[in-house]
């Protein structure tokens, strides 16, 4: 079917136009209109009207510059519908962040994306002011275990910060560079170390080789790091779940948390306020009490049912708890294959069929 009348715009609308769409005239384009609030609104308008993409734009945006702020107030304050906040999204970068704090925010994978700062490449070692970099809390300081903890974690980042060098010495002594290949751009191919003839190639090759052994030593020894090492934390995502994230945060029993709660709340409204306003609005509040409300009744459940259990005090290093029997496990993973190219079979026919044969 042809459908070019409908992209039939005057030159006036194609003029508009082509500055918030890639093209006026073909049916497949990309959304560039600066306003992210307007790009959110306009997908989500787009499923609720019969007219296109580029005729909403006409008839709702180009004729009130509040449409997208506007639409967002009512479809998420009013309306409740959290599936228009994924039409928003941001990039956040969180500095001197604990590694607890860090695995707290990480634990949330669902529309969030995290690029966190490697202990694998990167080495700990550096002060900041003479002091290691791990974070100091104000309860902690103030209390009588401020002495230790402090030498605890000064003895750890002591102890890492010495050990670099020795364990980068320690693996190259057992996995020498001879033990390895590269590549030889004579003959095209790859060679032991002691074989390789060109400068650049021998240059090459004894960059990457410490460079190997570098991060294999920082990545055994960060296991010496305390969980108050402080680090670097880069997030993108979308608004619904940037919402849910800065509700727990508030929720939370660890002060760091709470304050970073604050501080991501006041950067995320400055790049996609009507995505997350929900958050310390009456619902939003609602939702919060309700959360810490729900953590401090497990937490009495807890002491009240686990207190007889005597805690662990030499536990296994790997315990199996449980495990799906392999021939249940099998006969599921054939039937759910079989089913997607089923020809109206269910897949309770198709199940007993699979476990027919075992």
């Amino acid at each position: 079917m042809n459908f070019n009348s409908v992209y039939d715009f005057s030159d006036r609308e194609k003029s508009v136009l082509v500055q918030h769409f890639s093209n006026t005239d073909k049916h497949v384009f990309a959304i560039t209109t600066p306003r992210q609030v307007d790009r959110g609104a306009l997908m989500s308008r787009y499923s609720r009207s019969d007219k296109t993409m580029r005729k909403i734009f006409l008839d709702e945006f180009v004729t009130n510059p509040n449409r997208g702020k506007e639409f967002y107030s009512k479809i998420l304050s009013e309306y409740g519908d959290d599936s228009v906040a994924e039409l928003g999204e941001a990039q956040i970068a969180i500095e001197w962040i604990s590694n607890i704090a860090a695995k707290k925010i990480e634990d949330q994978r669902i529309g969030l994306s995290y690029l966190e700062k490697s202990s694998r490449y990167i080495p700990f070692d550096r002060k900041v002011g003479n002091m290691y970099k791990y974070y100091r809390d104000d309860r902690i300081l103030k209390s009588k275990y401020a002495d230790q903890y402090i030498e605890s974690c000064d003895h750890a980042f002591d102890v890492y910060s010495k050990s670099i060098n020795l364990m980068q010495k320690f693996i190259a002594e057992i996995e020498p560079i001879d033990d390895f290949v590269y590549f030889d751009s004579i003959s095209k191919s790859e060679k032991p170390f002691s074989k390789l003839a060109n400068g650049q190639d021998i240059e090459s090759a004894k960059k990457v080789y410490n460079s190997t052994v570098r991060s294999k030593a920082l990545d055994i020894l960060r296991n010496l790091l305390p969980a108050a090492t402080l680090t670097n934390l880069g997030i993108s995502g979308n608004g619904r779940a940037f919402e849910y994230l800065l509700t727990k945060l508030y929720c939370s029993e660890l002060n760091e948390l709470k304050v970073l709660a604050h501080l991501l709340n006041s950067e995320l409204d400055c790049v996609i306020p009507s995505f997350i306003k929900r958050v310390n609005e009456k619902h939003g509040k609602s939702l919060q009490s309700f959360m810490i409300n729900t953590n401090k009744e497990i937490s009495k459940l807890t002491d009240k049912y686990l207190g007889n259990i005597q805690p662990d005090s030499s536990p296994v290093d790997v315990r199996l708890i449980g495990y799906t029997d392999i021939k249940d496990a099998e006969a599921n993973v054939v039937s759910a294959i079989l089913y997607e190219h089923a020809h109206g079979q269910s897949l309770h026919d198709i199940m007993k069929l699979v476990k027919s044969f075992q």
